[in-house]
């Protein structure tokens, strides 16, 4: 067993470190060999591995484009409180792309990800804020999410 092997536990090292590979054979156009590494580091229990996998299906990265097994990896990563894939998912929902629409749901992933910092979520919650959509209409929050998407600060 290595040092980083002792050190996090085993399975954590051996994750980081397929998901690296992963991350490498991407930037070298290799998406075949980027999902093999992502999905060893998602058995092993990464969520951004589980995020990667869910944006390879999203964009049909090195496989088709399936909705609904990029939701099936986004609510992996999701649950897991990854925000990207609070949001990707929560597009999803919007649009009802592999999963059945529902703008309820829609908020809640983006609420989610606003309040980890994503602006571009807070912008679809105010625009779901202003129509009233899945939420109660409501002009201040709205208004309220609407200025954090253009200054999180």
């Amino acid at each position: 067993m290595g040092f980083l092997d002792r050190l996090f536990g085993g399975n954590r090292a051996r994750a980081e470190e397929a998901y690296q590979a992963g991350v490498f054979s991407l930037q070298r156009d290799e998406p075949s060999h980027a999902w093999a590494c992502f999905s060893r580091a998602a058995q092993l229990g990464l969520p951004e591995a589980h995020y990667q996998l869910g944006n390879m299906r999203l964009s049909g990265q090195g496989l088709p484009v399936d909705f609904s097994e990029a939701a099936r990896w986004f609510t992996l990563a999701a649950e897991n409180g990854i925000a990207e894939a609070q949001h990707n998912l929560a597009m999803l929902y919007q649009q009802g792309k592999g999963v059945a629409q529902d703008d309820a749901k829609a908020a809640e992933w983006c609420l989610k990800a606003a309040e980890q910092g994503s602006t571009r979520s807070a912008y679809e919650l105010s625009i779901l804020y202003r129509r009233g959509a899945g939420v109660r209409e409501d002009k201040v929050e709205a208004d309220k999410w609407y200025r954090f998407s253009t200054d999180p600060r």
